[in-house]
């Protein structure tokens, strides 16, 4: 591969979205490829996962999540209307929860 065809190609990528996407999801993958194993602990075990197991047991109820203690209360609405909360919610009830969710929230989060 010459040089002026190594340019016209990072030029291609650069210039199309979907493709400068593509390209910027295999270097997250690339760079938080150690970290897929790890677990949530600590602020993401008590972030999201109080939220989303919530809305998972309740049709994804929104008002009746907002109507719960606060999270200084020791209430599950620390990061309610975040969007990772909602994804998480969906991770939760299409893989039942336990160890099945834990494998594609690294990739989420």
């Amino acid at each position: 591969m010459t040089t002026s065809n190594l340019k016209n190609t990072v030029n291609t990528i650069l210039q199309r979205t979907d493709y400068l996407f593509v390209a910027f999801f295999f270097v997250v993958v690339f760079l938080k490829w150690p970290f897929f194993d790890v677990g949530p602990v600590w602020d993401d075990a008590f972030s999201v996962f109080p939220a989303a197991n919530f809305l998972t047991k309740h049709q994804f109820d929104y008002g009746l999540l907002l109507k719960q203690p606060a999270y200084h209360q020791g209430g599950p609405t620390a990061h309610a209307t975040s969007l990772l909360t909602l994804v998480t919610a969906f991770v939760l009830k299409i893989t039942g929860g336990g160890s099945p969710a834990i494998i594609p929230y690294p990739a989420i989060s």
